[in-house]
């Protein structure tokens, strides 16, 4: 074995002003039916469909919508096989093994590089395995459902009729298992879900509209929206984009992938350097044990900010390294605010919860 063999490749901590590496679009989507969900994701570069409800079948034949696969015949377990789905586009990448600066460890990580053949003939390269560039899963829903009904079947071979906490727990985890995987494609990733109704607990009115799949789903985004059909344009009333580009509540007339997503892609590829040092923040306050809300606060104690947009990248790189030294201290166990299991949002807004502040860092303001 060679020494390069033997130790991991360090993770490369330079970068070109404005960032080199791909930007994919992560997109949430929720409609009623027939508003045009599935028409959206087609437009997609070269989009792999998974697709329980077989609502791609509308555009088989039809001009514009040629350049697409898809998994459709669902049967038995549709969790696992939408894993599997993952494991085959996944087997088209190379991976690396890597320090994570974060967890201190040795870590195996997809890359942004395809596994490439030759032909024999002309030698010209190409994909070994897929030319997919987009993975669609429409709708989520259908898996969400599937999930509560495996556990409701446990609870019963237990005599129970609700779920416990318990239950709930181990549906969570295993929802956002299979989400925080597909988020980490080095692919564009659209998920759809159906139409549902925001009702207040107490007197079951109306209050808002959502998606319909676990509560947290839409956090998961760059972007999402809701779309809508209006005289047959297709609008988009955003919910969340990470970029900024839009405003939450802003409605967006006539949308499609290239008019409104790729707007947003190339401004994320601005941010790029900054956005990639909060995901670390984050990843490291909840590494050393440190709940969402006990990291914002020591964050706008230490700096006197409370938005992440307003922090700059040495401000984010300080903290960043306090809360490493923190896991260090602990003996790098973490605790029960641990990334393991978590979501990891770009900004730091999006992370929620609550705890204790503790002693923060000294930054430097400069």
């Amino acid at each position: 074995m060679t020494r390069q063999q033997q130790q991991p490749v360090l993770i490369n901590p330079f970068r070109k002003p404005g960032g080199t590496r791909p930007i994919y679009g992560k997109v949430g989507i929720f409609a009623d039916s027939g508003v045009g969900k599935t028409h959206f994701c087609l437009q997609t570069p070269k989009p792999a469909v998974i697709d329980p409800e077989r609502g791609t079948e509308w555009f088989r034949g039809r001009p514009g919508f040629s350049d697409w696969e898809v998994m459709e015949n669902l049967q038995g377990d549709m969790v696992e096989q939408a894993h599997y789905a993952l494991s085959f586009l996944e087997s088209g990448f190379e991976k690396e093994t890597v320090v994570d600066p974060i967890l201190n460890r040795t870590i195996e990580r997809l890359t942004h590089r395809r596994l490439m053949a030759t032909d024999p003939v002309t030698s010209v390269q190409y994909p070994a395995v897929h030319d997919r560039e987009t993975l669609v899963f429409d709708p989520i829903t259908l898996l969400w459902e599937q999930i509560q009904f495996d556990q409701s079947l446990k609870a019963e071979t237990k005599g129970r009729d609700d779920f416990s906490w318990k239950d709930h727990g181990e549906m969570k985890r295993d929802y956002k298992t299979f989400l925080n995987r597909l988020l980490q494609l080095p692919m564009h990733v659209v998920i759809t879900a159906r139409h549902a109704y925001e009702r207040d607990k107490d007197s079951g009115k109306v209050v808002g509209e959502k998606m319909d799949a676990e509560r947290s789903t839409i956090y998961a985004f760059d972007l999402a929206f809701q779309l809508v059909n209006k005289n047959g344009r297709r609008d988009a009333i955003i919910y969340k984009d990470r970029s900024r580009t839009f405003e939450q509540g802003q409605r967006v007339e006539d949308v499609s992938w290239d008019s409104l997503v790729i707007p947003i892609l190339q401004k994320l590829q601005q941010r790029a350097p900054h956005d990639d040092a909060l995901r670390d923040l984050v990843r490291a306050w909840r590494a050393a044990g440190v709940t969402d809300m006990a990291a914002k606060v020591i964050i706008e104690r230490e700096t006197g900010k409370s938005k992440s947009d307003d922090l700059t990248l040495p401000e984010i790189q300080q903290l960043t390294r306090w809360f490493v030294d923190l896991r260090a201290q602990k003996g790098g166990d973490g605790g029960a605010g641990s990334e393991a299991g978590r979501d990891e949002p770009a900004d730091p807004a999006d992370a929620g919860g609550e705890g204790t502040t503790g002693a923060g860092p000294a930054t430097d303001p400069n």
